[in-house]
């Protein structure tokens, strides 16, 4: 029977079922193990990553998996993972997305920078790359501590900071508005010594011009008020 780590991992899922087998997969192969998966689901065909959801369900030795759908036409990349934390009952989260992978120390090396209970106040994260079609890393591993493709931080530190930005539409900004608030706050930023990889996937078909549009729309609305969980302050 395997050791638990006491983590919730959350992973916010959008139309990309294939990539969440091959994310969860990469999980259930962790040398140490979170007791319980999260999965908050912004699809529009929800069955097909239901399918995924049942099928781990049946192939995880994890204690608990939590399926949660969140209505797609009020898609927020921030809401989903948000959701997520919310739902969690560990004392350390960990925060993700659909379509990343991750070396199989991953979590083990992640929990050993946190300490003994009460665990020390930290925003941890790993290198980062991604994967190109053929399957070459399309660069080498980076430093990066806001790309929010595992970030991993205290249930208590989350709920200080008003967790997640809910006035952040669509996709984008929302891990690295995260990180630095918690920075802001006083939780320490460390490096994981080890990579999560970005999957390669077609692009999505909304309108790339309109993504940027709104990307950039979140970094402006971030930057002009601070979401501190209450209401908005400004900046």
């Amino acid at each position: 029977m395997p050791n638990f780590l006491p983590v919730t991992h959350g992973i916010i899922s959008k139309d990309r079922p294939e990539l969440l087998e091959r994310s969860l997969k990469s999980l259930n192969v962790q040398t140490l193990l979170p007791e319980a998966v999260v999965i908050v689901d912004e699809s529009e065909n929800t069955q097909a990553t239901l399918d995924v959801v049942n099928s781990f369900r049946r192939n995880t030795p994890i204690r608990r998996v939590i399926y949660e759908f969140r209505n797609h036409f009020d898609w927020s990349r921030s809401k989903g993972r948000h959701l997520c934390c919310e739902l969690a009952e560990s004392a350390l989260i960990v925060s993700t997305e659909t379509d990343i992978l991750f070396e199989p120390r991953l979590y083990e090396l992640a929990i050993a920078l946190f300490g003994d209970p009460p665990y020390k106040r930290l925003y941890a994260y790993p290198l980062t790359t991604r994967l190109q079609r053929n399957g070459e890393l399309d660069f080498e591993p980076q430093n990066n501590p806001r790309i929010g493709y595992f970030q991993m931080f205290r249930r208590e530190d989350f709920k200080k900071i008003g967790g997640y930005n809910p006035f952040l539409v669509g996709w984008g900004h929302e891990d690295s508005d995260f990180s630095d608030r918690m920075m802001e706050s006083g939780v320490a930023r460390v490096l994981i010594p080890s990579v999560a990889t970005h999957m390669w996937h077609p692009p999505a078909e909304y309108n790339l011009a309109d993504k940027r549009r709104q990307y950039e729309d979140n970094i402006r609305r971030a930057k002009e008020v601070r979401w501190n969980g209450i209401k908005w302050v400004e900046a």
